[in-house]
């Protein structure tokens, strides 16, 4: 079922861009998320629940972070996308922690943590806890177990999900592989941008999915502590504010 209140944010840096040094890398990101992710998570419902899942990469395809908002019939809503491509690490960690800590009544979420995902699906269990963070490393059972349940959302019509090309591109490229529904290994697209895509936010989604059916987090009041370093802004940060001025391939965007 589409969605009309849907919001999918795209990021993408430059190779150059890992270059920076840290803290110019966290205070643009940093000055990102407070113009483009603040104004998307605050207008969250504040009374629904909220699950989150992501796909990570670091190169090549892009991570997903998919947003589900849970009403009070139970249908689970998307607003919120967030694809980003060729970004480090630190910086991916960055724009998850910001989501995470905003998401009103937030409930659970599930990450990628095969290879270099491994590192951020820890310290993100390690910062909001192991009762409300699951660390997926995806395997036949695991595909097994979670996809009927996306299936099973959509033909129910429990689900809204945004009416994007990409994103339907990217569920279509769930096929059945030895019997179990996956995206394939080798299964390549390309988007709308003309970059490779592999099924990026489609497996975001079967992780949140898993986060919405699987995990049972243990109640706690928890507010949001602001960031210790919303100082930085790239305005101050030795004229890194023109960094994308000065740097074409450098390619933001709210879609």
């Amino acid at each position: 079922m589409a969605s009309s209140r849907s919001l999918i944010l795209n990021l993408s840096f430059p190779d150059e861009f890992s270059l920076e040094p840290e803290y110019k890398r966290f205070a643009w990101v940093h000055d990102w998320c407070q113009s483009f992710l603040l104004p998307a998570l605050t207008s969250l419902p504040p009374n629904l629940k909220h699950f989150f899942g992501e796909d990570f990469a670091r190169s090549g395809d892009l991570t997903g972070i998919w947003v589900l908002t849970q009403d009070q019939h139970l249908k689970l809503h998307s607003p919120l996308i967030v694809e980003i491509r060729n970004c480090p690490f630190e910086q991916q960690k960055q724009i998850l922690f910001f989501v995470i800590a905003r998401l009103p009544r937030f409930q659970a979420g599930a990450l990628d943590a095969r290879g270099n995902g491994s590192s951020i699906a820890e310290a993100c269990a390690d910062k909001f806890g192991r009762s409300r963070i699951k660390e997926i490393m995806p395997s036949q059972e695991w595909y097994h177990e979670t996809m009927p349940l996306l299936k099973s959302c959509f033909e129910d019509h429990e689900i809204c999900v945004p009416q994007d090309d990409d994103v339907l591109s990217d569920l279509r490229s769930i096929k059945i592989v030895r019997g179990v529904a996956k995206v394939p290994e080798d299964e390549k697209n390309r988007g709308t941008d003309g970059k490779w895509r592999h099924g990026d936010t489609a497996i975001a989604l079967a992780m949140a999915i898993y986060a919405v059916f699987k995990m049972e987090p243990a109640p706690i009041e928890f507010t949001a502590v602001p960031d210790s370093l919303e100082r930085w802004s790239p305005k101050e940060a030795n004229g890194f504010n023109d960094y994308n001025d000065n740097n074409p391939d450098f390619d933001i965007g709210c879609y």
